[in-house]
């Protein structure tokens, strides 16, 4: 009896073929030596991301993965996988993308940092005498947990502020706004940058008060004490700008328009009848 010749394009596909065997029988062409699997080194968007898969053939020869392939996400809640190989991030995490074409699995890491907002103080006070300052904000994903993104900062007045080397460049006293972006999310920070003066110290009344020579221009005079007592501040050149408080801490301002001085008690007369000229616990500055 003559053996009947097996036809392989006749046979069925059946789930107890090896994978090999099985995509012959299909019809789906060789299983590849290697899949390998390419992702970015961090995915920092919930915008879509291409997954490439290149099959790596017997002979060595890689191009495309082309085929039904399936796509397995560990652990499952950290991305998706859309029709076409688009990845999708949903959180923050590490993980692993598997990817199967004809029984051959390729796998590869998958890290995911999503911005969600950046924190820190909503406005920003600089001393342009302290020169050169790192940023204070930070970026966090939904979670608060702090990621290790960059920050793209802006300053819409560089002679006021500006960034460089990351870090934040005093120039004039005034007013800016930064702006910061990362990822897809951006946020706007008030700056003001204020300049610290420390001008000749110039004793008047015996002793028992203090005065500054100004120049035109506007002025914040803070005194800090250990105990409350009374403060009389007088600018001259503005007597409108006049100040009387009781308390620890007081704060007087005035816009000079022409040259003139401030005057205030000294700390170490009221403090310890000490008529030393004191500046403890006092700041003059420069402000916009």
């Amino acid at each position: 009896m003559r053996k009947r010749q097996l036809n392989v394009r006749s046979l069925r596909c059946s789930a107890l073929l090896a994978p090999a065997l099985l995509a012959l029988a299909c019809g789906q062409g060789t299983p590849p030596r290697e899949l390998r699997v390419e992702l970015p080194e961090v995915v920092t968007s919930a915008d879509p991301v291409l997954v490439h898969a290149r099959a790596v053939q017997q002979d060595g020869a890689s191009a495309e993965a082309k085929g039904k392939l399936e796509y397995r996400v560990t652990p499952p809640d950290l991305a998706q996988v859309r029709s076409g190989g688009a990845l999708i991030c949903q959180r923050t995490g590490e993980g692993s993308l598997a990817v199967t074409l004809l029984g051959v699995e390729g796998r590869a890491k998958l890290t995911c940092k999503l911005a969600a907002r950046i924190e820190g103080p909503l406005k920003l006070k600089i001393d342009a005498t302290a020169g050169e300052s790192d940023p204070p904000w930070s970026v966090v994903d939904a979670a608060g947990k702090s990621l290790d993104l960059p920050l793209s900062l802006t300053s819409d007045r560089a002679s006021v502020v500006q960034v460089r080397g990351g870090r934040l460049v005093p120039g004039g006293v005034g007013k800016a706004t930064l702006t910061g972006r990362s990822g897809q999310v951006s946020r706007q920070f008030p700056v003001e940058v204020v300049r610290t003066l420390s001008p000749e110290v110039l004793p008047i009344d015996q002793n028992r008060r203090i005065s500054y020579s100004l120049d035109a221009g506007k002025y914040r005079l803070s005194l800090k004490l250990a105990s409350p007592h009374r403060i009389t501040v007088d600018w001259l050149g503005a007597p409108y700008c006049a100040y009387r408080g009781d308390g620890a801490e007081h704060v007087a301002e005035c816009t000079l328009q022409n040259k003139g001085s401030v005057s205030f008690d000294n700390p170490a007369f009221l403090l310890r009848g000490d008529r030393t000229p004191s500046t403890e616990g006092v700041t003059l500055q420069e402000v916009p």
